[in-house]
């Protein structure tokens, strides 16, 4: 077998969990069109060594994305419901990917990331779950 194909089908990868999901990769889907082209830039890195491969696993939000995204309840808004948010990732998707995916396992090959309420929550979970990720970016 050829050595090149042979580390591609062996290659393991770290993971980078993101929230708003359905934001990350198509205009189509993306809130107001304007997609973050993730995929471009994890591309773009990996191929001028800025980034290190990596699976993107985006998360997509719920109607119920505010109360899902913030560990406390604020009376004009509601929210509180970031510990069950994070168990689903942990519990639920986490062992799922690696169960499925050529992905590396290990709180240091997972990274959260996300921007607004997706970035309070994944600085959340560097708190709360510092033992499932080890990178943590918002």
């Amino acid at each position: 077998m050829d050595k090149d194909l042979e580390f591609l089908i062996r290659a393991r990868y770290p993971v980078l969990y993101m929230h708003d999901g359905q934001n990350l990769f198509s205009p189509d889907t993306a809130f107001g069109g304007n997609e973050w082209k993730i995929d471009e830039a994890m591309g773009q890195g990996a191929e001028d060594g800025t980034i290190r491969e990596a699976v993107v696993v985006g998360i997509d939000n719920t109607p119920d994305r505010v109360a899902e995204l913030t560990p406390t309840v604020d009376p004009s808004y509601g929210g509180g419901k970031a510990d069950l948010y994070l168990d689903m990732i942990e519990k639920e998707i986490v062992p799922l990917v690696e169960k499925d995916m050529r992905v590396l396992p290990g709180r240091e090959n997972r990274a959260i990331a996300g921007s607004s309420l997706g970035g309070l929550v994944s600085s959340y979970a560097g708190v709360r779950r510092a033992s499932v990720f080890g990178i943590v970016g918002s």
